[in-house]
């Protein structure tokens, strides 16, 4: 077994970072789920699984709805999962 020793100021702080990330997580976790989420093109491309020009091509078709802020291309995780059901498949068999 090692033994590390770090002077008490390092030791502090190192527990002020821990403390602020649990703050942080513990907010994430107590969203509203009401709340809406918005994911960018390629958070939005990740959960759909499209590539770039196919995911510009459902957009610019309507198929998936999108808003723009400036230059930014945002979409409703609430939306991404609509069009994931609607193009759900069981599968079965014969």
């Amino acid at each position: 077994m090692n033994v590390i020793t770090i002077e008490s100021d390092a030791y502090n702080e190192i527990i002020k970072s821990i403390q602020s990330i649990d703050k942080k997580l513990d907010t994430l976790q107590n969203v509203n789920s009401n709340e809406v989420r918005w994911l960018n093109n390629t958070e939005a491309r990740k959960v759909v699984n499209l590539s770039t020009r196919t995911m510009a091509s459902k957009r610019y078709s309507g198929e998936i709805p999108y808003t723009k802020f400036g230059r930014r291309i945002l979409y409703k995780m609430s939306d991404l999962q609509a069009y994931l059901e609607k193009h759900y498949q069981k599968a079965f068999k014969n």
